[in-house]
């Protein structure tokens, strides 16, 4: 065999081991069997790192913080409304604030207006007049819209309704006996005894002492419902809250809103009624 003939078999032989060669590449690009059998498993980890996409798919997105139920909350909690009045509006955290819950919402607002233009200054007055400072009206409306929606207690569940048990039946009527020829006539009924007379309420009754004095002429006839936006819902106030207004209205210490128009009230109710109006409105 010549040296040219062996040449050109050699020749032959790298081209078709080019050919084949080219062919398996090909193959496996295309063919999905034989990606799937050189896929790499697993993730790379390099220098004690994991994948940050393994990591958050194995904890899974961090859940939002929950939102507050409205601005006018958001806005309480955030001013620091809640050290004095509660974080509800409704426990005070001493008897000399008010609670807040209920009141109606002009009232409300203009309570903080004064107190912001000075126009109210007695009793914590001064200690709030820091805080609403920096409060806008569109604020407070929001702040007072919420406390005027709030409930000042849960409602009781009701009580499961027993099932009515099945009535008795009655009892057979007895036979009548024959009547005699002449029957004694009935004794006649004697007259009632008439009923004593309403005792006069006494001078420390917190109720008697509210509707004599007409404080339900614009409180309401207990202290619940007012009959204007402009006057504060009572009912429910800590007593000693109650009693520090009334005598500031009466000193003048106290002369923003409808002051005046109390003035004239609470001029002829003595300290010891005043104190048992504020302690029967506490409780209701």
């Amino acid at each position: 065999m010549g040296q040219k003939m062996v040449s050109n078999i050699k020749r032959v032989a790298v081209l078709l081991m080019v050919a084949l060669f080219s062919y398996s590449t090909v193959s496996a690009e295309t063919r999905p069997d034989v990606v799937e059998r050189i896929k790499p498993v697993g993730t790379v980890v390099v220098g004690g790192q994991a994948s940050a996409d393994a990591s958050a798919a194995a904890s899974g997105a961090p859940a939002a913080p929950a939102k507050p139920v409205s601005e006018g909350e958001a806005l309480y909690q955030a001013k620091g409304c809640g050290a004095c009045h509660g974080p509800d509006g409704i426990k005070t955290a001493m008897p000399i604030y008010p609670k807040l819950v209920g009141l109606p919402v002009q009232y409300a607002v203009n309570q903080m207006k004064d107190i912001k233009s000075g126009a109210r200054s007695n009793g914590q007055s001064v200690a709030m007049k820091g805080i609403v400072a920096g409060v806008t009206e569109e604020e407070m409306t929001k702040m007072a819209e919420w406390l005027a929606g709030k409930s000042s207690a849960a409602a009781p569940a009701p009580a499961p309704k027993k099932a009515k048990a099945a009535p008795a039946p009655a009892p057979k009527a007895a036979a009548a006996p024959a009547a005699k020829a002449e029957s004694a006539p009935a004794p006649a009924p004697k007259a009632a005894a008439p009923a004593p007379a309403a005792a006069p309420a006494a001078g420390g009754d917190g109720a008697a002492l509210y509707a004599s004095k007409g404080c339900g002429a614009c409180h309401g006839p207990d202290g619940n419902k007012t009959i204007m936006p402009i006057y504060p819902k009572v009912a429910g106030l800590p007593a000693q809250y109650s009693i520090n207004q009334m005598k500031d209205i009466k000193s003048g210490a106290r002369s923003n809103g409808q002051s005046a128009a109390m003035k004239g009230v609470v001029m002829a109710i003595d300290d010891k009624d005043l104190k048992a109006i504020a302690e029967w409105l506490a409780t209701q």
